[in-house]
């Protein structure tokens, strides 16, 4: 894999030209040329992409699973299982962009770890007249069902903002949004599916004690499209979780359980309402099965924690029709609080020709109280002005699932969403906007107070992005909790947002909160010192006299690239903020820590960390994670 297109195989290689832009009935506007073949062993796919323009190309994302979103980039979507399922859609993603960076999504969630995830290759270069890729993706990735003699695929080359236009192969509008191509006859002989081991080293050192833990993961993918996942003593610490968020070429993220043995299959498991993995802290062992076979989805979970507990979980599906599914969902802890969690669904989601994406599902279900939960919308696939709308009443009891996380219980709720989003072709200077309305009524239930009013709230979003990258948002939040009655209202103004180190936010919030005057400002810059090296600077003010009064807190975070699998990265904390357990009362902060990380295809991956992150002053602790996979 070299970036060239020199190689014999893509003389003889199919070839497809016909590329369509994905929210408008056009031709692609850049000429793209895709070319795809095989052997027995792995699927090649290579892109020629002309570009008029070769110094707008753009490739800032240097780090493997990163975004690229703000990036030119081409790649593949596969269907293995080549089902046109719009519910159960086990879909693989793998996208280079042109410097080589890869990003890959595999189905269910599988830890980041890269030679445990799959080996697939890229390389890429930019040229005179554009820029140029190679991908290479082991079948023994895509979980291919056995005497498989075809697979569906769509192609992709996306150039960002501010040009911002995507192009698809075969997709164009008017289609199912799930239309793909067929690619063979495959003639592939009987894949060789090894079973992985990812053993782990973790280390862990303060002032007080210094402990130790070897852990061993395994897992094999079977020729049925399931996949066996043993893993003795888990991780008991999650230092990726600090190391990888020290990350400005990231765009923010919820924090998933980044412990192999919860993130392997994960959406193959119940949701977090009956099992939430973040309350289990440390296991003795584990085993797991998912996957997708024909019509039926599975995940099934069985583990024992370090008290003697055992802790099971259960995830079951099947597709009625293409777009059509019943799942059924059980979770329990014994020997611990709360009572075993089960839910019987049902959902629909419906795309056609008139590019309207139509669901509805109902959930119901229990775990020493009832839950239910029903929704109904209509959603515009191509966001092009027309208004997507979503409704959803839910209803839970005295609801205690033993293992899964609620963050209320005992009331009703009515609440729904109405948006209009807005995407503008060039010449405008306008990029997008959008405006959304949501609103939600909840009421006590099975209580004393059943049927009075537990909360109110209204918000009110208005958002627009110019082509130079600067971008308004516009919020008014009202929320009336008795005996609280609340009403602020927040500007966000931001600059430089397609540059992933160099973009930079300024937020103003003022009104009412918990009955008390309110104002919050937030200040982040991010700032390129030299190549490789990134520095963000974040003030924050917080003015609540209900809490602590004033409080302040400055954050200076750096990243120091070594190469694109290595990078140093810290963070430095000052200020003052509330104190725990007494939020009226504040204590200083002035802590800093240091993380290493190291992460490649090949070899041993390292997370070092330096420091405790949750500390207000720096303390002397550290924090150490090796890892292999063969």
């Amino acid at each position: 894999m070299d970036g060239q297109l020199m190689d014999a195989c893509w003389q003889k290689a199919s070839t497809v030209s016909a590329f369509w832009q994905t929210d408008r009935n056009e031709p692609f506007p850049f000429r793209t040329t895709a070319y795809l073949c095989y052997d027995s062993h792995q699927l090649y796919v290579a892109f020629d992409c002309s570009d008029p323009e070769p110094a707008l190309i753009r490739s800032q994302q240097t780090k493997r699973g990163g975004s690229l979103e703000y990036d030119d980039y081409v790649g593949i979507v596969i269907d293995s299982a080549g089902q046109q399922s719009t519910i159960e859609r086990e879909y693989f993603e793998f996208f280079v962009n042109p410097i080589g960076t890869q990003y890959e999504y595999l189905p269910g969630g599988a830890a980041f770890k890269a030679g445990w995830r799959g080996r697939w290759q890229a390389a890429a270069r930019v040229t005179p007249a554009g820029w140029v890729a190679e991908i290479a993706i082991p079948f023994r990735m895509l979980r291919l069902p056995r005497n498989s003699s075809q697979i569906r695929v769509v192609l992709i080359r996306h150039v960002p903002a501010p040009r911002n236009v995507t192009g698809s192969f075969p997709y164009r509008l008017g289609q199912l949004w799930n239309n793909m191509a067929l690619f063979g006859p495959l003639h592939l002989s009987t894949l060789n599916l090894p079973i992985q081991l990812m053993p782990r080293l973790t280390l862990a050192s303060d002032n007080n004690r210094a402990e130790s833990q070897l852990g061993l993961e395994i897992k094999q993918t079977l020729h049925s499209g399931l996949t066996w996942h043993v893993s003795l003593y888990p991780d008991f610490r999650t230092v990726e979780d600090v190391v990888e968020t020290i990350d400005f070429t990231y765009v923010p993220r919820v924090l998933p359980d980044r412990r192999p043995f919860f993130t392997e299959g994960a959406a193959y498991l119940p949701d977090t309402a009956l099992f939430y993995s973040r309350r289990v802290s440390q296991l003795d062992a584990g085993g797991k099965i998912f996957g997708k076979v024909g019509r039926s989805t599975l995940g099934l979970l069985t583990a024992r924690d370090t008290e003697g507990h055992w802790i099971e979980a259960l995830r079951w599906g099947y597709e009625l029709n293409p777009c059509s599914a019943l799942r059924f969902q059980f979770a329990d802890r014994n020997g611990g609080h709360g009572e075993p969690a089960w839910q019987l669904g049902y959902e629909y989601q419906r795309s056609a020709a008139d590019q309207w994406l139509r669901k509805f599902g109902i959930d119901l279900g229990g775990a020493g109280g009832d839950y239910a939960r029903v929704y109904w919308g209509l959603q515009p696939v191509v966001w092009d002005g027309r208004p997507g709308w979503g409704v959803v009443y839910e209803r839970i009891g005295t609801y205690q699932p033993a293992i899964g996380f609620v963050p209320e219980r005992n009331y009703s709720a009515l609440s729904g969403s109405l948006v209009i989003f807005h995407k503008y072709s060039a010449p405008s200077r306008t990029l997008m906007r959008g405006f959304r309305f949501d609103f939600s009524d909840r009421r006590y239930y099975r209580t004393r107070q059943s049927g009075k009013l537990l909360d109110r709230s209204l918000n009110l979003t208005f958002h627009q992005g110019w082509r130079n990258g600067q971008a308004l948002t516009l919020l008014l939040n009202q929320l009336h909790r008795p005996p609280y009655n609340d009403l602020w209202a927040t500007v966000i103004w931001g600059w430089n947002t397609f540059d992933l180190r160099r973009r930079g936010q300024l937020t103003f919030a003022i009104g009412r909160r918990t009955n008390g005057s309110y104002s919050f400002v937030n200040l982040s810059q991010g700032i390129e010192l030299w190549k490789n090296n990134v520095l963000n600077v974040n003030y924050q003010q917080l003015y609540h006299p209900m809490g602590a009064g004033r409080s302040s807190q400055l954050i200076i975070s750096g990243i120091h690239e070594l190469d694109r699998e290595r990078s140093v990265v810290w963070r430095w904390v000052l200020g003052k903020r509330p104190q725990a357990g007494a939020p009226a009362s504040q204590e200083p902060v002035n802590n800093f820590y240091v993380g290493y990380r190291q992460a490649v295809k090949r070899g041993m991956d390292i997370y070092l960390l330096m420091g405790d992150p949750n500390a207000a002053h720096t303390r002397p602790m550290v924090l150490v994670q090796t890892m292999w996979a063969f």
